[in-house]
């Protein structure tokens, strides 16, 4: 009869959908366990997991007190007079230190300036405090210092280019209240290239940062 062949044909569909529904394992190709093993691995993972997330639970950078920081002798440094014999430059840096604390006077005249690269490529210093005195900071003072991590800035009003581009060590950073600009002038990014930098503190007084200041900090 008609409901006769009705029956018989829906065992047949429902015994088919079941057949597809218990499809053996065993039966699988290698190509489709690891599709499956896959998925489940995906399904594991949680739900809010990020790689921002992650580098946000790194610990914080400790910055160095500069009272546990012996300050240098004269001699550890190249230097000249500057501003018609009334004050003294640092122009390179020949000490073994690698905590660095630049005197605020030198034979008896106060240090206003660091001239242009006076440390450019030092890969023994950690850590360099440069005192309230100095007024005037030049061009890549620090560039490519490998090992530098942390540099105390006074308060100037501007960060020239290149000031610690390529600090690859360079972890924490603080601009002082008076600093207007970082970067002024065409050139290397100040902090271009600090790619373990995590942690900067900007003033209340910064107006301009320029465009490539911190490229390539990853």
């Amino acid at each position: 009869t008609k409901c006769t062949c009705s029956l018989a044909i829906l065992l047949a569909l429902t015994s088919g959908l079941t057949g597809c529904a218990e499809k053996p394992t065993e039966n699988l190709s290698e190509t489709d366990l690891q599709k499956d093993s896959l998925v489940e691995d995906q399904n594991d993972e949680p739900a809010n997991s990020s790689p921002q997330e992650d580098q946000a639970s790194l610990p914080p950078y400790l910055p160095i007190n500069p009272d546990t920081v012996a300050e240098n002798n004269a001699g550890d440094f190249t230097y000249e007079e500057y501003d018609n014999g009334e004050s003294i430059a640092i122009t390179g840096y020949t000490g073994t230190s690698a905590q660095v604390k630049i005197p605020s006077q030198i034979d008896g005249k106060e240090v206003v300036c660091i001239s242009e690269e006076a440390f450019r490529g030092n890969d023994i210093v950690t850590y360099v405090y440069i005192p309230d005195s100095v007024v005037q900071l030049e061009k890549s003072i620090f560039l490519n210092c490998s090992n530098l991590e942390e540099v105390r800035i006074p308060p100037v009003s501007k960060i020239p280019y290149g000031f610690m581009a390529k600090c690859t060590s360079l972890k924490y950073l603080e601009i002082p209240e008076g600093c207007e600009a970082i970067g002024e002038g065409d050139g290397t990014g100040s902090f271009s290239e600090c790619k373990s930098l995590t942690d900067v503190k900007f003033p209340s007084t910064l107006q301009y940062i320029h465009a490539n200041s911190f490229s390539e900090c990853s």
